[in-house]
């Protein structure tokens, strides 16, 4: 399954895993639309998992990125990231305005040319982003994931 190996690499990329940490990567979709009893049962668990603080990164199209910063899902990344990071992803900051304050700030990365998302053929087409959720306490294992998604 393309989750246990990307979640495997993510890991290998860390350096390894400690016995008390776990990856999990899950092909949760966001659709409110979906009525189907599936979509219900799927739109429930990611609401779980997310109140839980148990997602960190979300990656998604544009249309459910528009969706979730409007509801202000995702943290500003400009904290999170080092000036290094700014640097070199600097052509794929995507810029939003805070939902609440109307700051301006980095909300997601584009992550269109992402070798690994191009390597097991995941969105094919359109402007994908990635974006640390409000809720992670473990934004940093976020930050890292986008390394490892961008990484050369």
């Amino acid at each position: 399954d393309i989750t246990e190996q990307m979640g495997q690499e993510f890991g290998d990329y860390l350096g390894g895993v400690e016995n008390n940490q776990e990856i999990l990567l899950s092909r949760l979709s966001y659709d409110p639309e979906d009525t189907t009893q599936y979509g219900v049962a799927n739109q429930m668990k990611l609401t779980t998992l997310m109140a839980a603080g148990d997602v960190d990164v979300f990656i998604m199209d544009e249309e459910t990125y528009g969706e979730l910063q409007n509801l202000g899902a995702f943290k500003e990344l400009s904290g999170l990231m080092t000036s290094e990071q700014m640097e070199k992803w600097e052509a794929y900051l995507h810029y939003d305005r805070d939902p609440e304050s109307g700051e301006e700030g980095v909300y997601a990365l584009e992550l269109d040319t992402s070798p690994v998302l191009e390597k097991y053929q995941l969105y094919g087409g359109g402007t994908v982003y990635g974006a640390v959720m409000v809720g992670s306490s473990r934004s940093e294992t976020g930050i890292q994931f986008f390394e490892y998604l961008m990484n050369e």
